[in-house]
């Protein structure tokens, strides 16, 4: 139930709304000073504040109330003339009632200003995750599941210690990675992410560790490994449980040693980053098996963090969907009730990564500017035209339509795609080299 302050010298008005709004709690307050006092010690929700009180006038009141307390004001005034009306709107009242009034007048002007004001609120919820102190993260969540991992980014961020990051697929573990090295005193160095199962064996070292002019057929030139580039700032090793034997032995002597050798150099170089890994896979699991080591898994784990999916924190959905369905829309699109449920209803399994690429499609798909079940469901206008190809057809054609857009999007920024996207860069260079895709 919403708490209303009424604020008059009038008693019979005081009991003619109290008894004909039963649905809200009615407060009290017959003096300018008692509103007051009332405001500093209650939840208030809105107020209904005459123009003529016998110790302050309503426009002072007004005023004061707007400087201390973000709620919405409905004056009243027994004069016939707009100008005091107009006076107190001027002042920061957000509507006014003209005596004699209805209760049914009372009745609509409170629910039309609580659901403008709560709107707004909402609205400031979200821009306050995306901006405030440590937003700005491309973190958007309102569950506690997820609060309480932040919470935890935030303290061990300062700290360099290594992190292991568990969790599905697609739930953001990239971008976490990316919150902790924001976060700490290594942000204004290179955050540079390896996809270890996306580098051949062939190639390995010399991804990693560079290469020296001559070192082998080719070699025309010095080249720094991904190591040397991240230096002073933070490896990431996506798909650490992915990783092979050879991989795992070489990052291990690494972060033993600090130090590593290019191809073909005869001298060892020093190496300083913070190793943040993260896996879709039960490590224990790959260890009791025999494939993964044990003695790197207690190397990269010194904190670890798990990531709920997002069907364990559904609450999280109307606030993720909202906020990349304004990043996909050239229009500011919104979400209707019905679509916001029927998003809450699905479970997931591609958790934020589907999520993102469900929003972007009925983003493309759909011309409307409120977006509604029918547009996310798949019986949408172009369901009879996926039917005339197969699966993978299907996919390609929407994996081209999602790059090239979010491309164009980021001004082929392959970074903030990343970021986007949940992906890594190298990833994002495949599927930019596969569509072909140019500004």
């Amino acid at each position: 139930m919403q708490n209303i302050l009424l604020i008059d010298d009038d008693k019979n008005i005081h009991d003619i709304i109290s008894e004909g709004l039963p649905d809200y709690k009615i407060l009290h307050a017959y003096t300018g000073q008692e509103a007051i006092e009332t405001l500093n010690t209650n939840e208030i929700d809105a107020a209904i504040c005459d123009l003529v009180l016998p110790d302050l006038s309503g426009i002072d009141l007004i005023k004061e109330i707007k400087h201390s307390h973000e709620i919405p004001i409905i004056v009243i005034t027994g004069y016939a003339s707009i100008e005091s009306a107009i006076k107190s709107i001027k002042a920061g009242a957000d509507d006014y009632l003209k005596k004699p009034f209805s209760l049914v007048e009372v009745d609509n002007k409170l629910k039309r200003i609580l659901k403008h004001y709560s709107v707004i609120n909402e609205n400031m919820k979200l821009k306050t995750l995306l901006s405030g102190t440590h937003e700005g993260l491309g973190i958007v969540y309102v569950s506690q599941k997820m609060d309480n991992i932040m919470q935890l980014v935030k303290r061990i961020a300062s700290y360099d210690i290594n992190v292991l990051i568990q969790g599905e697929s697609g739930v953001g573990k990239e971008v976490i990675a990316r919150a902790i090295h924001k976060l700490s005193a290594r942000k204004d160095n290179k955050f540079v992410a390896i996809n270890c199962s996306g580098i051949p064996e062939t190639l390995l070292e010399s991804e990693l560790f560079g290469y020296v002019k001559g070192a082998f057929t080719g070699a025309s030139g010095n080249k720094k490994g991904l190591v040397e580039v991240a230096n002073n700032g933070t490896l990431f090793l996506d798909e650490i449980g992915d990783a092979s034997p050879e991989f795992q032995v070489k990052v291990l002597r690494m972060i033993d040693t600090g130090t590593y050798t290019p191809i073909g150099s005869t001298t060892t170089k020093q190496v300083n980053v913070r190793i943040v890994s993260a896996t879709n896979k039960n490590i224990n699991s790959l260890i009791e098996n025999g494939k993964f080591r044990e003695d790197l898994y207690y190397r990269i784990s010194g904190i670890t963090l798990n990531i709920p999916p997002l069907r364990e924190r559904k609450e999280d959905i109307p606030v993720l969907a909202s906020y990349y369905l304004k990043i996909y829309s050239e229009t500011d699109k919104k979400l209707s009730n019905n679509a916001i449920a029927y998003l809450m209803s699905r479970e997931w399994k591609g958790n934020v990564r589907e999520l993102i690429h469900t929003i972007q499609k009925a983003s493309i798909l759909s011309g409307k500017e409120i977006l509604t079940a029918k547009d996310f469901e798949l019986g949408n206008a172009n369901i009879s035209e996926s039917k005339k190809v197969d699966f993978k057809t299907a996919h390609e054609r929407f994996e081209q339509e999602y790059f090239s857009s979010l491309f164009r999007h980021c001004n082929g920024n392959v970074t903030e795609m990343a970021r986007i996207s949940g992906l890594t860069r190298q990833n994002i260079y495949l599927k930019i080299k596969k569509y072909g895709i140019k500004m």
